[in-house]
């Protein structure tokens, strides 16, 4: 620990952030949180991302400090700025839900959208998420607008229907024992010329 000392006296930032973990933990020595933001902000300030994301954890889970989720997002904020993947997940996180700064799903779905492209599990996944939740909203605001058009078609003795249930034709041959359709079950091959 004195070599760490040493070196964030010295002005190595990676030190400083090192430093901290001891402090905050209490490993080797006492614990002293107050001592240990100082050293992460310190290097926060000198660009290492990691002692951001310490911050941003800290902040938002009120560990040994008050709990602030504006702070938590200046520090995820500056960690994504600094191309960190894991930032930008987790401020695409806190922009969809509002953590720390005002709901903005719009900029939340360009960031996964950005992420998803390159490949990133985690986006990916999530981008599957709300796509399924926007479709299951979408089906919903349709069918609002259907039954104030026509209000027989869905009501209480015909529910908006599920996702992957046709919604009612009436007149419409609707048995399953002829399509050759989309299943979950069989895997989609492409048709062939």
């Amino acid at each position: 620990m004195e070599l760490y000392e040493v070196a964030a006296e010295g002005g190595d930032a990676r030190a400083r952030h090192s430093l901290a973990a001891f402090y905050f933990e209490g490993l080797v020595c006492p614990r002293d949180v107050p001592r240990a933001v100082a050293l992460w902000r310190s290097a926060a300030d000198a660009g290492i991302v990691n002692a951001m994301r310490q911050l941003a954890f800290v902040y938002l889970e009120g560990r040994g400090v008050a709990k602030n989720e504006r702070l938590a997002f200046h520090y995820t904020a500056r960690a994504a700025k600094l191309d960190d993947p894991g930032a930008k997940r987790n401020l695409a996180k806190m922009l969809h839900d509002g953590v720390g700064c005002d709901p903005d799903p719009v900029a939340s779905m360009a960031l996964v959208g950005r992420l998803a492209e390159n490949w990133d599990g985690t986006c990916l996944d999530m981008t599957c998420s709300w796509f399924d939740r926007y479709v299951e909203a979408s089906a919903r605001m349709e069918a609002e607008r259907l039954n104030r058009r026509d209000p027989g078609m869905y009501g209480a003795d015909r529910p908006v229907p599920e996702w992957g249930d046709n919604p009612p034709m009436d007149g419409v041959d609707d048995d399953d024992d002829d399509d050759e359709g989309f299943s979950v079950d069989k895997p989609w091959t492409p048709p062939t010329e």
